[in-house]
């Protein structure tokens, strides 16, 4: 189910799933940093997650085919 809460955007995240439709990185200088944002019925949305890790990051990254987990955006 989904929720409306009041979330600050530094702490926007994303987790990559078997069946997800989509991923991508937004509002950054390249394709390869900014904001995690999933598609999930049709629409891009942010995900906020306190406890986001850079090995969260990391698999990330990977997954996007954007090098190794550097920092954040």
């Amino acid at each position: 189910a989904a929720h409306n809460q009041s979330c600050a955007h530094d702490k926007d995240v994303g987790l990559v799933c078997s069946g997800y439709t989509g991923v991508r990185l937004s509002g950054g200088s390249n394709h390869c940093s900014g904001k995690v944002e999933l598609r999930y019925n049709g629409k891009w949305g942010t995900v906020c997650d306190t406890s986001w890790d850079v090995r969260a990051s990391a698999v990330l990254c990977h997954q996007l085919k954007c090098g190794h987990a550097v920092g954040q955006a």
